[in-house]
């Protein structure tokens, strides 16, 4: 995990099958460590927030799935 990049993360023809709202990525909290003044000023990094998922040709199916628009 890095403080203030997360590469972007890509995923191809992945069949999600019953995937709740809001559990379609686990994102971290920052660590606490990384409050550093001459780094982030006074509060922590947020680079593990700043995440971008591409997901090409992904298809949800079963009894839950979450409202999610993939554009196509």
């Amino acid at each position: 995990m890095d403080p203030d990049h997360i590469p972007m993360q890509e995923f191809y023809d992945c069949e999600f099958i019953d995937i709740e709202e809001g559990a379609l990525a686990y994102l971290e909290d920052p660590k606490s460590g990384w409050v550093d003044i001459s780094n982030c000023g006074d509060f922590s990094c947020t680079g593990p927030w700043n995440t971008f998922l591409y997901l090409e040709d992904a298809t949800f199916s079963g009894d839950v799935t979450p409202d999610i628009t993939l554009s196509g």
